[in-house]
């Protein structure tokens, strides 16, 4: 980093499923997608939530790789970034950080279609930015609000993908999990 570049944004490398969709690294997606698919024999699990263990794992570049994956099934697809301290999905998109988000819908109530960002090469897949980063992320992630917001966006789209911060570094990601259908860590 260069003399004034503090705090600046590094362009994230574009997800392996756009950027090289013959590859194994994204053939391990599609496999990754059918065990989850495979995984529950009574109910696919509709809402995942990606956990690790630290930061800088690959829970980002899971979440958007496997959300895509079931994009490009034909599912719609959302992808929220609940990362509230350090959010990241949007950068691999090449998008700016978003003045509104999750934590806008959970704090001031705003219609999540107002923030819900369509991706357009991909349709089917809509993501949902953290937002500006609030100060009590884990209240507000195990709030009355979060689970009437996921209990709304389940009858939108076929498939829920969170992207979560690490586990052992905040209570945000044990939230979410208990709120998931399944958990991939």
């Amino acid at each position: 980093i260069e003399a004034g570049e503090v705090g600046r944004e590094i362009p994230a490398a574009p997800p392996i499923l756009l950027s090289s969709p013959r590859s194994a690294a994204a053939e391990a997606f599609r496999g990754l997608r059918t065990s989850l698919l495979l995984s529950s024999p009574d109910r696919q699990p509709k809402v995942i939530a990606v956990v690790s263990s630290l930061a800088a794992e690959g829970k980002t570049t899971v979440s958007v790789n496997l959300g895509i994956s079931f994009a490009q099934r034909g599912e719609t697809v959302l992808l929220i970034d609940a990362d509230l301290r350090r959010s990241t999905i949007h950068s691999q998109f090449g998008l700016p950080p978003s003045r509104y988000g999750l934590s806008t819908i959970l704090t001031q109530g705003i219609n999540e279609r107002a923030v819900v960002t369509p991706l357009e090469s991909l349709p089917t897949l809509k993501l949902l930015p953290a937002g500006p980063h609030p100060p009590n992320p884990a209240e507000l992630l195990g709030s009355k609000r979060m689970v009437e917001a996921l209990e709304a966006f389940s009858t939108q789209y076929d498939r829920i993908i969170i992207d979560t911060p690490p586990v052992l570094s905040v209570a945000d990601s044990l939230t979410l999990a208990y709120l998931a259908d399944a958990v991939v860590l």
